[in-house]
């Protein structure tokens, strides 16, 4: 910002920490919208060797919420970034970006990256532009994870589950949510944690799974 004091181009969500860095999604600045590409920093505060900006990947579809997960082994950075919410406004005049009717922007894709930013962005898993309720498909997704296995849980919020994929994108298994906004894998034993968030509801609810093997 224009005092210093905070950021402020970043994607809210959108930050994964690895092996000493921290990764932001960055908000399309004014003079280059629709530009996808990351901001990092070393969590001791001082620039990387390869510099403060990534190259741009591509363009984005959309502005608003935005998610990042990274495999294990640190070769892999997954993102939910190409879709625009609408802006709920709630009691006391805050906000929150949500889905309400369905007709917002969004690409019903996660894409996949090399961590280090070379080479092209991918599609993971999805069909974009497609929303839809078979393995396939997703139909306004949310939060990404990785467990410690390199397994990859999508939030399909749009159709009330979390889908679970290996890392070579194969479909591996459905757990029903309603309405999941992120989900999170506990590194030692497993347990899946879920936020649920229906809008209508207005009222958020975390869910936990036991573990994967055992749903």
């Amino acid at each position: 910002t224009d005092t210093g004091c905070y950021f402020a181009e970043f994607e809210p969500n959108a930050l994964v920490p690895h092996d000493g860095t921290l990764t932001f999604l960055r908000h399309p600045p004014p003079n280059a919208p629709g530009l996808f590409n990351f901001f990092r920093m070393r969590t001791d505060g001082t620039l990387p060797q390869e510099g403060y900006y990534s190259r741009v990947l591509g363009p984005r579809a959309g502005v608003g919420p935005a998610w990042l997960a990274v495999s294990p082994d640190g070769k892999w950075l997954y993102a939910n970034a190409s879709a625009t919410r609408s802006r709920d406004f709630h009691q006391n005049s805050a906000w929150f970006y949500s889905v309400k009717d369905r007709k917002e922007v969004a690409g019903h894709v996660i894409h996949r990256m090399r961590f280090d930013c070379s080479g092209d962005v991918e599609v993971f898993a999805g069909k974009a532009g497609e929303p839809g309720p078979d393995p396939a498909h997703f139909s306004f997704p949310e939060g990404i994870s990785c467990d410690a296995q390199g397994r990859v849980y999508v939030c399909d919020t749009g159709n009330n589950r979390v889908q679970v994929f290996d890392a070579e994108a194969k479909f591996l298994k459905s757990v029903p949510v309603p309405a999941p906004l992120q989900a999170a894998v506990h590194p030692k034993s497993g347990a899946l944690y879920v936020l649920s968030f229906p809008v209508k509801e207005r009222l958020f609810k975390l869910v936990k799974f036991k573990g994967l093997e055992d749903l």
